[in-house]
Parts: C-alpha cells; sequence; structure tokens
C-alpha cells in the first residue's frame, strides 16, 4: 500500500519527502508486525504526518493554495476560504485517491466538534459552514479506536484587515499571515497548478521540543525459578523488613510490561529512549537489539553491590538517576501503568520544564507513625513528609496518584546529596522495610515543590484510573478504561482476592489485547503473548 501511495504522490518535494520517511515505519512497525489494513501508520502523530502530507498533495493537484503546520498533538492544512468548494471536491474523492475504505469528517465549531460523517458525502455547503474539518481514515482494531487523534485539521482561513486569521481560533495555529501574505506562489496559469503546499514546523513552545526525555521501568520476571529461590532464601534470612514485602502478589507478572510498552509507543511518541531496570533478567519477548531500549542490571546503579540481591522497589528507585546515559528529564514508569491517551511533553512538564505533581484527592500519608501492620507505602510516604516537614516547615497529607511520574535527574541526585542516610538505608534494605523513602513516587515531588522544581498540579476529574485487580469492581474498572476518557490507568495488585488469581489472568489477558492490540517496535516479531523462549 505504502508503495502505491509513494509513486503517486513522489512528484510532490513535501508528500515524497515525508512518505519515504515514514514508509520504511509503517512496513516495519505497522505493516509486517501488525498488518493493519490501510498500510498507513498506526501510532496518531505518524498518522497524522503522512496523512498531512497526503491532503496538502492532493490541494496542491487540486489548484489549491495550502500551508501545513505542526500543533501540540495536532497537524493542520490550511486554505482560504475562497477554496472550500474546491476543497469539497477533494475530500469527497480522497478514500477513491488514497485507496482506502473509507474517510471520516467531523466538522470543527467554536470549540467543539460535530458528529462523524463520510467524507464522500461532504457538500459544499458543509464546508463554508464549518470553522474547520478535521479529516482521519479511522483504525478500528478489538476495542481500540484512532479516528479523530490519528486526523489532521483542515483549517479555513480568511483575511481580517491585513491578516490572515482562521475561523478556528481555539486551533494551535490561529494565524496565518506569514504563510499566506508572504506566499511567493502566483496567480495560476490555465491547467497550472498553484504553489506547493509548505509545511512549517511548531514554534517552539516548550523547553523539552528540543531536548530529550526518556522512559524508565523497573520490572521483575516472577516467574523465574531461580529468582523466586533466591528471593525465598534472603527471605529467610532477613529478620528485618515489613511482613507484607513479602507478599507473592507484589511480585506476580501479568505481562503487564508489555502492554505499558505498547501504550507508551503508541500514545508518547516524543519519548526517546526506554530503559528497563531489572535484576539481570530480560523480558523473554524483548527485543534486545532495538537500538531505543536497554534493560539495565541493578549492578550496573546500586553504589554498593553488597545491597544485591534486592528485593525491595523502593532500594531500586532510590538508583534510578544513576543509569548511564539517562535525559535530565525522565518519566518513570511502574509496569502497571498505561498511558491510555496521547501525550506530550507538556502532560507532564510545565512550559519550563517543572515537573507536574499529581496528588491523589484520596489516598492520605498517615498522620501519625503507621503501626506494625501498616503498607510499605504507608511507611515511605510518611517518611518522606516527614523529612519535608522538618526541612522545610511544610506538611503534605496526600500521596500521589499512581500515574507516570515526571523525574528530574538532577532533582534526584540533589536528594541523594541530602539525604544521604536516607538513601542508604533504603538502599540497604533487601525488603520493604519502615525505614524506607519512597524517592520517585513521593519525596522527589514534595521535595521539588519546596525548592521550585516541580508544581502540584490541578485535579482533572477522570484523567486517572485506578483499579485492583483482586476487587470485585475490577470488570467496571477495565470498562472505564477501555471506554472513557482517561489518560492514565493503573492496574494493581494488593491483598484483595474478591476475585480469584485465573480469572484476574483471564480478565486482564483479555483487556490487554483489547486495548493494546498492536504489537510495538520493541518486541520480537511473532513472539505471541504468553509464548516462553
Amino acid at each position: 500500500m505504502f508503495r502505491s501511495l509513494l509513486s503517486r504522490f513522489d512528484t510532490l518535494p513535501v508528500a515524497g519527502r515525508l512518505l519515504r520517511r515514514f514508509a520504511a515505519t509503517a512496513e516495519d512497525e505497522a505493516g509486517r508486525r501488525v498488518g493493519d489494513a490501510d498500510g498507513l501508520p498506526i501510532r496518531p502523530a505518524d498518522r497524522r504526518a503522512v496523512l498531512q502530507s497526503l491532503l496538502a498533495a492532493r490541494f496542491h493537484d487540486a489548484g489549491i493554495e495550502c500551508h501545513c503546520a505542526d500543533g501540540e498533538s495536532a497537524a493542520y492544512c490550511a486554505i482560504l476560504d475562497k477554496d472550500v468548494d474546491g476543497a469539497a471536491r477533494v475530500l469527497q474523492r480522497l478514500a477513491t485517491d488514497l485507496g482506502v475504505n473509507q474517510v471520516v469528517v467531523w466538522q470543527g465549531r467554536g470549540y467543539g466538534y460535530g458528529a462523524e460523517q463520510l467524507a464522500e458525502s461532504l457538500q459544499p455547503a458543509d464546508v463554508a459552514g464549518s470553522d474547520s474539518l478535521v479529516v482521519a481514515v479511522p483504525i478500528v482494531r478489538e476495542r481500540l479506536r484512532i479516528g479523530r487523534s490519528g486526523g489532521v485539521e483542515v483549517l479555513i482561513v480568511g483575511r481580517q484587515g491585513p491578516r490572515y486569521v482562521a475561523r478556528r481560533d481555539w486551533a494551535g495555529k490561529v494565524d496565518w499571515t506569514q504563510e499566506f501574505a508572504g506566499s511567493t506562489s502566483v496567480p495560476a496559469a490555465d491547467g497550472e497548478a498553484a504553489a506547493r503546499p509548505s509545511c512549517s514546523r511548531r514554534p517552539r513552545q516548550h523547553v523539552l521540543d528540543r531536548e530529550p526525555v526518556d522512559a524508565v521501568y523497573t520490572w521483575v520476571d516472577s516467574g523465574d525459578a531461580d529468582w523466586l529461590a533466591e528471593m525465598q532464601r534472603w527471605a529467610s534470612r532477613e529478620r528485618g523488613g515489613l511482613e507484607s514485602s513479602r507478599e507473592p502478589e507484589r511480585f506476580a507478572d501479568r505481562d503487564e510490561l508489555r502492554y505499558s510498552l505498547r501504550s507508551l509507543w503508541l500514545y508518547a511518541p516524543f519519548v526517546r529512549n526506554v530503559f528497563i531496570v531489572t535484576s539481570g533478567q530480560v523480558p523473554r519477548w524483548l527485543d534486545g537489539s532495538h537500538d531505543r531500549v536497554r534493560v539495565v542490571p541493578h549492578r550496573d546503579i546500586f553504589p554498593d553491590r553488597r545491597d544485591l540481591p534486592t528485593f525491595n522497589s523502593h532500594a531500586i528507585e532510590a538508583c534510578l538517576h544513576r543509569i548511564e546515559g539517562l535525559a535530565e528529564h525522565f518519566i518513570y514508569f511502574n509496569d502497571d501503568v498505561f498511558l491510555l491517551r496521547e501525550t506530550t511533553p507538556g502532560t507532564f512538564f510545565t512550559r519550563n520544564g517543572l515537573a507536574k505533581s499529581r496528588f491523589s484527592t484520596r489516598a492520605a500519608i498517615p498522620a501519625v507513625e503507621p503501626g506494625p501492620e501498616s503498607i510499605p507505602t504507608d511507611w515511605a510516604s510518611y517518611n518522606a513528609a516527614t523529612f519535608i516537614e522538618r526541612d522545610f516547615g511544610l506538611r503534605f497529607d496526600r500521596k500521589l496518584k499512581h500515574v507516570p511520574m515526571p523525574m528530574k535527574k538532577s532533582v534526584l541526585a540533589d536528594l541523594e546529596t541530602r539525604y544521604a542516610d536516607e538513601f542508604e538505608a533504603t538502599r540497604r534494605a533487601r525488603f520493604r522495610s519502615s525505614s524506607d523513602i519512597a524517592v520517585p513516587s513521593m519525596l522527589a515531588h514534595l521535595y521539588g515543590i519546596c525548592a521550585g522544581q516541580a508544581v502540584e498540579w490541578q485535579h482533572v476529574p477522570g484523567e486517572y484510573v485506578y483499579a485492583d485487580s483482586g476487587r470485585s469492581d475490577i470488570r467496571s474498572k477495565l470498562e472505564q478504561m477501555l471506554e472513557g476518557p482517561a489518560t492514565f490507568a493503573c492496574i494493581n495488585s494488593t491483598r484483595f482476592s474478591d476475585v480469584s488469581t485465573e480469572e484476574q489472568r483471564d480478565l486482564l489477558a483479555r483487556f490487554f489485547e483489547q486495548r493494546f492490540p498492536f504489537r510495538s517496535p520493541f518486541e520480537i516479531e511473532g513472539r505471541r503473548p504468553g509464548a516462553q523462549s
């Protein structure tokens, strides 16, 4: 499919260049690996880029002056209001021209969009009466649908005095004066096309637009017999630690990492490299040759190898900033955390690079020292809040949401110097203990707010869904993740046992394949979930 599209538009510099850029991506990551029927890239960001070049080329062929620009998770093609009739004819023929089953459009008006309709049924009056049109070739696979998020917004631009302004002032780019008033195009002679479309990059609006952002995961393969035997051996030897830190559900692996990486690839296209921190284990399905993924053994980041092996996630997290080659700005994922919508650096960091700290509205930090039956995260959050109150005079009473955590490597290094004894004690505990501190999920954010390196981000209702796979409401929670507007999801496993272990496994396996049916390029081709090496 891509080769036919490429040959059809290769004579146009803009379309040809972008098609060649994404053809290899689609064939490797979409066509060969997942066989998407329409041949276009799967990721919304890639899909927009290719569709934008194709749409601009069709406008050019029709003699319509068109200029393109990118927004934050958006792509725009701008045309003048005098060309709406011609634009309608282009859109009516677009599905046939591209060789796809259907092209759909949404009419943009004000702050919202109208109902979806087929482009072939679009009338000139529909275009003339809209502020913009979002044009997309939808993907529907299992319960995943990529529609408007993978589409291109056609902005209708009119003259206002000396300026050329988009009707839809809610768009990411409204003023098109430079493009249209500064156009070098000349009036088209009979039978000639108008000036070829120009494409411009989005102006730098965020400090991280030109700086790398990495992702870091921690992971353990609890099905590894050698690892399990070693954990049990150390558990019988160690007297310290909290009893709940040895519970098997803490280490259960239900292939969450595979699907979290699928969500990362699909919805965080800005991420540069992925680091997976393990005891030395490598997921059997992971493509270790991929140049953007690196497995980092604990021994490479622990300053004192006598603290290994460790079975304490707090200890491992206290070493993440020591990963060689890690970007200053990175996002820390537990493997049970997932993205459900497209994100940008601005989802996690402010415009000037401060971490956005998302506090829970319900999960409270204990106000007094937790008791012996308290869970490890109560101790770790209580200790972090106590240090901050002692040193800065501020008392925080809420834990953070279990979402991807934006981190600054320099802040973690500062914390290691400031709280050297506490870091050392946390790393020394092989199992979670009452002296632990939760560095990336608590201390870094509390300290960051006090030190001007983080901001308390506003609560957005519906942005996050948390589910415990052992609770009786797990089915309704999973349905929320399939159908709701949430950006983040966490599927945790604690001591609840309303749902049997076997049923949990079946429910999650079905959910994962419904919500994330496309393999990421980080997976070995042909290795199916659950397949053994």
